[in-house]
């Protein structure tokens, strides 16, 4: 009975298809592995520097992607951008997102982080002379503000005196040594150490402010200045400042107010912009950086060189989200 079993195929063929369902139970299949690079290790290593230590660690997740039949490109002014999904922590769409340009105050994010890794919040910082030159928040001679209103005054008003007080603030403790020139120059050699840390090896700065320089030292990268904004958004003080349209500041003994607007003007105006920073010279034109959250997810945007920003991001943020789907 047994042979003529075995010469039947059908009986053969199904008792074999039994032991192979045997071995996968014993040895189950590996689930597939992502093809995407796993950046979490350098990311992590940023996160680990001092002050740090609250920031979330952000997961690596797949990118967005390009629906079917997507809608036309829109015409835009900007001679570069780059647009970043902060959840997979990888570029979207770029355009001469390597081009080295003047970065105006797109400067002050790196100034408020080097700021908040040598300074407290509640530490008190005096004015000297303060600096006057283009955008500032109104301090005064030889008042006395704590560093986070400073912080105010630097990132809603773009205030150029608030970069120069934090740079001589900071700067004292970085150099150990209460000579403005010192102190100053040591603050520019921690934010270009601090560059180098974060590895925007595109970027250069040689002022806390993101005032035009001469020589062209002065500059950075779409590419590099995403990077920059994920990372400093990820500080809550500066998410809190960068999405909040206006504020009032006092001095330390409360008898100076400071009334500040914030520059970005579409804060409120486009569903889901929550910061963070505008900038605008001779050298750099129009840019900013928006950050902008729709269904729980993140974009951040930067656009360079543009002669409208306001309009170009509209145009941007729109189409991104209407043919990108995560």
């Amino acid at each position: 009975m047994t042979a003529v079993l075995f010469k039947n195929s059908h009986f053969f063929f199904g008792l074999l298809f039994l032991f192979l369902l045997a071995l996968l139970a014993f040895f189950p299949a590996k689930p597939p592995q992502s093809t995407l690079q796993n950046l979490s290790t350098g990311f992590n290593q940023v996160l680990g520097s001092q002050n740090s230590e609250n920031i979330d660690l952000p997961k690596v997740v797949a990118p967005p992607y390009l629906v079917d039949n997507p809608l036309p490109f829109p015409t835009i002014s900007a001679t570069a951008y780059e647009i970043y999904d902060r959840e997979s922590r990888m570029e979207i769409l770029g355009l001469n997102q390597h081009q080295k340009i003047a970065t105006a105050s797109l400067t002050k994010l790196l100034t408020a982080i080097v700021g908040l890794k040598n300074l407290r919040l509640d530490d008190v910082v005096e004015i000297g002379e303060p600096v006057v030159n283009g955008s500032n928040m109104g301090l005064k001679a030889y008042e006395r503000i704590y560093f986070e209103n400073l912080l105010w005054g630097l990132l809603l008003p773009s205030g150029n005196d608030a970069a120069y007080a934090i740079a001589q603030g900071a700067g004292t403790i970085i150099a150990n040594s209460d000579d403005p020139v010192i102190s100053e120059q040591a603050f520019i050699t921690a934010m270009n150490n601090e560059a180098q840390f974060l590895n925007l090896f595109e970027s250069h700065f040689a002022n806390p402010a993101g005032l035009d320089e001469i020589d062209h030292s002065n500059f950075s990268t779409a590419f590099d200045l995403a990077r920059l904004s994920d990372y400093a958004i990820r500080f809550p003080i500066i998410a809190s400042i960068v999405q909040t349209p206006t504020a009032t500041v006092f001095s330390a003994d409360q008898k100076i107010s400071h009334q500040l607007i914030n520059t970005n003007d579409l804060l409120g105006k486009i569903p889901g912009v929550i910061g963070i920073k505008t900038g605008t010279t001779p050298a750099s034109g129009q840019s900013i950086i928006l950050n902008v959250n729709r269904a729980g997810h993140e974009v951040i945007f930067v656009i360079l060189g543009s002669k409208d920003r306001d309009s170009d991001a509209k145009r941007l943020i729109e189409w991104i989200f209407g043919n990108y789907h995560w």
